[in-house]
């Protein structure tokens, strides 16, 4: 790399900076030093150890799909309830903001497809392999679903590197259900996840 090209990376990444201080968020989202990348692309991870839906009193939630997903300047949110209901947010920046968006809630038909695919991705293994390289304002977050017995689900998630330049984790469930899942979220959201690996 030369000295013109590494000008060039310090300028975008204090440009970056600068607009994320603006904003007044500096986090990274999806950085999460509790994942470690054992170096070896499109292995087999578990679930098992995954959080079930339960609150901390035990008592399980209501939740059926949770997708969140973008950077410190931009974001959507959306929450698929079992009743069918949906909670979507659209984040920007400057001044930082969520707006809420108005959905209509899933029919009785829509409800239960979603709930028989959920049940179904449930049963595919996941996998987890690299992504591209983290860089100040890379998307990162995650698509959770929940399963009847309140059994968390990474039907996909992004998970930033600690280093600039090291490559993002991904973790996904290779399932046609799970792609179907993500499209449905899609759908909806400004920004979107990934639909490949």
């Amino acid at each position: 790399m030369n000295a013109s090209q590494k000008l060039s990376q310090i300028f975008v990444v204090l440009s970056l900076l600068l607009l994320a201080a603006a904003c007044g968020d500096t986090s990274s989202p999806g950085t999460d030093s509790s994942i470690a990348d054992s170096g070896s692309a499109d292995q087999t991870v578990s679930d098992s150890g995954a959080p079930d839906s339960s609150t901390p009193d035990g008592t399980k939630t209501d939740v059926l799909v949770h997708y969140s997903f973008g950077n410190q300047i931009e974001g959507s949110e959306l929450t698929i309830f079992v009743d069918g209901r949906i909670e979507h947010g659209e984040r920007s920046c400057c001044p930082p903001k969520t707006e809420p968006q108005l959905q209509p809630s899933l029919g009785a038909a829509e409800l239960s497809d979603l709930s028989a695919k959920v049940a179904a991705a449930a049963l595919v293994a996941s996998k987890s392999t690299t992504g591209s390289p983290t860089a100040l304002g890379s998307n990162a977050g995650e698509l959770i679903a929940y399963t009847a017995d309140g059994t968390r689900l990474v039907l996909r998630e992004v998970v930033r590197a600690l280093q600039p330049g090291d490559a993002d984790t991904i973790n996904y469930n290779p399932s046609a259900d799970a792609a179907a899942i993500r499209d449905l979220v899609n759908a909806y959201v400004k920004v979107k996840m990934p639909t490949t690996p």
